[in-house]
C-alpha cells in the first residue's frame, strides 16, 4: 500500500516534468505564438478561487518554459533559441538523473 502511493507520486512528478518539457519544446519551435497562448489563458488579476486555481494549474503544467523564454526576450532571436535549448538540455539531463534516482529505490 505505501509503496504504491510513493510510486504514484513519482509518476505524477514524471508527468509534470514531461508536460513542462512538451510546452517548452512548443515554445522553442513556435516562440511568441505560444507565449501569447499562455498569456491568453492566464488571469492577471484573480478575482475568485477558480481563476487562482486556473493560474496554479497553468504554472505547474507549462509555466517554466514561459518564464524562462520571457527572461530571454532581451537577446537576439538566434541567441535566445540557443540559450533556451541549452537551459532545457540541462533541465532534461537533471530530470533524467532525478527520475533514475527515484525509480531505483
Amino acid at each position: 500500500m505505501g509503496n504504491d502511493f510513493v510510486l504514484y507520486i513519482k509518476y505524477i512528478g514524471i508527468v509534470l516534468m514531461c508536460t513542462q518539457l512538451g510546452y517548452a519544446s512548443a515554445i522553442l519551435v513556435l516562440g511568441k505564438t505560444m507565449l501569447e497562448y499562455y498569456e491568453w489563458g492566464y488571469f492577471k488579476k484573480t478575482e475568485n478561487l477558480f481563476q487562482r486555481l486556473t493560474n496554479i494549474f497553468l504554472d505547474v503544467t507549462a509555466g517554466s518554459g514561459y518564464y524562462i523564454y520571457k527572461a530571454l526576450l532581451r537577446f537576439p532571436w538566434i541567441v535566445r533559441k540557443l540559450l533556451f535549448l541549452l537551459i532545457y538540455g540541462i533541465a532534461i539531463f537533471v530530470g533524467m538523473v532525478v527520475v533514475a534516482f527515484l525509480t531505483t529505490r
